[in-house]
């Protein structure tokens, strides 16, 4: 059987022939494929390039080199080479020198070969030029007349061809639109963030148009020359910064939002920006990039408009979404703050719980919880401060000499500072550690060794914690990061100072119930001491003993007026023994003295002179104190008893020492060690000192008869204790009801 030759293309010999085989083309690379299939075996083109006119000076072309089709291009009509030849359209022969021309260029067979031979035959519709058809040759040759008269007898049918083409592009185009937004629309339906609204809208674009990045920028809610960038390439993350929108960086975006309209890019590479508006103001900017130049055109401009649209919508969706996560993340925190803070009875557990719980929800490098007093020299700021892993107590400052915490306090509003203006003139100038450093406008606390870190921070905020109308203390977050903190951290810190606020007045209240427990339990024991005394040298021993376990007292003194009088008593060291001194003659004693005329309490700082004439301790007059308080007691006959507390380097006496019960007035330390002081040298055998209100006299010492331990007074006594009602029980609570009645008001003391 013989071998069956490849058959050869058929020519298409005559115009019509080809103009009817081009009727059956719906594409304008359905055209520039026919031509070149027909025209080839005939005249042995090598190119066949097919230019189209669009408005406002572009054209775009569609070439076929060896058999290849080619992508099509976009190009202003200026840079194109035959841009003349519209100006006066007739069939052209050029010549060409062996240069490569932009038409030329070409992927395949035919790339890097220059034409020799260039045969440019316009295209008309209804008398228009509409585009023309270029054909290449890659060698010299004759062009005969028949050859170029069969170009124009095919290029007049062609006109109505390549319309109807570009018609039919447009429809699919607009179709592809379409379908492209509804692809776009439900991949972004599904995101909650602006990363992953960034990711869907990429992939969906790359499958249109060639993407090589992707660029958004969103302006900020409080400032308009802050802008956050968010940039993706193909196969990586998005990532996300704030930039300032006067740099380079943000220079296609600013335009785009001065305007508002699309800002089209073609040289050296492609990039488009289109604005993203929201209730008709524009709010940011969509940018895609290509390195291939002259990628896009208006109607991709037109298309990514609409995208944008689609981009806001997401957007909007995505910033509802955080606002709820970070809603949530809020009320989780300052619940889980509240909590553990409800358990914290001192500042201290305070501080170093709130600083674990916040440390397990946020990133900072410094926190700082201080307390506000108020001094003549106006409110003094003392913390708990925690910075690089070391906590300490932060030693007191004056808020007049501070920058932002000041501000806060005064304003009673949160003072949020991104980008700290103190922190390169403290550093230049130089830190002094372990103390405060005071600058203009704020003053700044070093501690520790130098590290690595930096040594002022760069991003702060100061929020106030009120416990009613005043506040109380501030709590602070630091970083040596600029920007570090924002809104959000602001909004949770207010959250988190009224938990803070009650933890604050817990501690307080727990303090202040603490320290009258102790104080009871001293009176208590002082009680006790003073009620098993026979004479002045215990009551001394268990006044000393009581005033040392509840205040930081070095020395004790219980002084008192003899019969001649002279002061005489007791003194001794924290722990000591009680060592008589005196008698001491009045004018001797200064400030026994200034007690006796004023008849109240004095605490105050003892000057030099005072303590060279002071009564002595322990018979050493070199032992001058450098706080003293004194103590008025008080009984029968008028003031004769003064108690003395003595301290050395005290900046101040706490004012509880000397308040006494805190009820009815008079020192209940002094009056519990008064009257048994005078009884121990006149009361008859048997009587004993009262509770609160010690001195007050027996029934015996208010004109009763004296009983034996085993009367019937003393019977009924003990038949009480043991619950058995006795005969003479009417009489004794006959004598309850006249004692209670002779009693004065002022905590059951005796009149006096």
């Amino acid at each position: 059987m013989a071998k069956l030759r490849p058959q050869k293309a058929f020519p298409l010999s005559t115009p019509a022939a080809l103009v009817h085989e081009l009727g059956s083309c719906v594409t304008e690379a359905d055209i520039v494929q026919v031509l070149y299939r027909g025209l080839e075996p005939l005249f042995g083109y090598d190119a066949v390039v097919l230019q189209g006119l669009e408005r406002e000076g572009w054209y775009h072309s569609l070439a076929i080199d060896s058999g290849v089709l080619q992508d099509l291009r976009r190009r202003p009509l200026v840079d194109s080479t035959f841009a003349p030849l519209y100006a006066n359209p007739h069939t052209t022969l050029i010549p060409v020198k062996p240069v490569p021309s932009r038409e030329a260029q070409a992927r395949g067979p035919g790339a890097g070969r220059s034409p020799r031979l260039v045969i440019w035959v316009p295209v008309e519709h209804q008398g228009e030029v509409i585009g023309s058809v270029i054909y290449q040759l890659y060698r010299n040759r004759r062009i005969p007349a028949t050859e170029t008269a069969f170009l124009e007898e095919v290029h007049r049918r062609l006109g109505v061809l390549i319309a109807n083409a570009s018609l039919n592009e447009l429809t699919r185009n607009q179709a592809r639109r379409l379908e492209a937004l509804n692809s776009i629309a439900r991949a972004m339906a599904s995101t909650l963030d602006e990363a992953s609204v960034l990711t869907a809208l990429r992939a969906t674009l790359s499958e249109l148009l060639p993407v090589d990045s992707l660029d958004m920028v969103s302006l900020a809610q409080d400032k308009q020359d802050r802008g956050r960038l968010l940039h993706l390439e193909a196969d990586s993350a998005p990532t996300s910064k704030w930039i300032s929108m006067r740099t380079a960086e943000a220079a296609p975006a600013r335009a785009v939002l001065r305007t508002p309209k699309p800002l089209l890019l073609h040289e050296p590479s492609s990039s488009l920006w289109v604005p993203i508006k929201e209730g008709g103001v524009a709010r940011g900017a969509l940018g895609i990039r290509c390195s291939r130049p002259y990628a896009y055109e208006a109607s991709t401009a037109a298309f990514l408009e609409l995208v944008a649209d689609e981009v806001t919508l997401a957007l909007r969706n995505a910033r509802s979404y955080e606002a709820i996560e970070d809603q949530r993340r809020q009320l989780e925190v300052v619940n889980s703050i509240g909590r553990r803070l409800a358990s914290s009875l001192d500042k201290w557990s305070i501080m170093r719980t709130l600083r674990e719980e916040l440390a397990a929800f946020l990133d900072f490098d410094g926190f700082i919880l201080a307390t506000i007093t108020q001094s003549a020299e106006g409110p003094v700021a003392e913390g708990y401060q925690y910075v690089s892993g070391v906590e300490e107590v932060v030693p007191p400052v004056a808020l007049t000499v501070t920058g932002p915490s000041r501000e806060a306090y005064e304003t009673g509003r949160p003072v949020l500072v991104r980008h700290s203006p103190w922190a390169r003139s403290f550093e230049r100038k130089g830190l002094e550690r372990e103390r405060w450093n005071v600058g203009r406008g704020a003053a700044v606390f070093v501690s520790g060794a130098p590290g690595k870190h930096r040594d002022v921070s760069r991003s702060f905020v100061w929020v106030p914690v009120l416990s009613g109308d005043r506040i109380t203390a501030m709590l602070s977050l630091q970083s040596y990061h600029d920007s570090a903190f924002d809104d959000w951290h602001v909004r949770l810190l207010q959250d988190v100072a009224a938990n803070v606020s009650l933890a604050l007045a817990n501690a307080d209240h727990f303090a202040q119930a603490q320290s009258e427990r102790a104080r009871l339990e001293a009176l208590h024991l002082l009680e006790m001491g003073v009620a098993g005394a026979s004479d002045e040298s215990q009551i001394a021993e268990a006044v000393f003993a009581a005033v040392s376990d509840y205040t930081d007292a070095s020395h004790m003194v219980l002084a008192y007026l003899d019969a001649a009088g002279h002061v005489v008593g007791f003194n001794g060291d924290r722990g000591g023994p009680a060592v008589p001194f005196g008698p001491t003659p009045i004018e001797e004693a200064p400030f026994f003295r200034r007690l006796a005329d004023d008849g109240a309490a004095a605490a105050e700082p003892m000057s030099a002179a005072e303590a060279a004439t002071a009564i002595p301790v322990n018979g050493d007059g070199a032992t001058g104190p450098s706080h003293v308080l004194w103590v008025p007691g008080r009984a029968r006959g008028g003031r004769y008893l003064r108690p003395a507390r003595r301290r050395r380097a005290v900046p101040a006496v706490p004012p509880e020492v000397a308040r006494g019960c805190g009820a009815g007035g008079g020192d209940c330390a002094a009056d519990h060690a008064a009257a048994p002081a005078e009884r121990a040298r006149t009361r008859p055998v048997g009587a004993h000192p009262g509770a609160c209100g010690a001195g007050r006299p027996r029934a015996d010492e208010r004109g009763r008869k004296h009983r034996r331990p085993g009367s019937d007074d003393a019977r009924i006594r003990r038949g009480r204790v043991l619950g058995v009602r006795h005969r003479g029980s009417d009489q004794r609570h006959a004598w309850k009801r006249r004692s209670r009645r002779r009693r004065s008001p002022l905590l059951g003391r005796p009149e006096l």
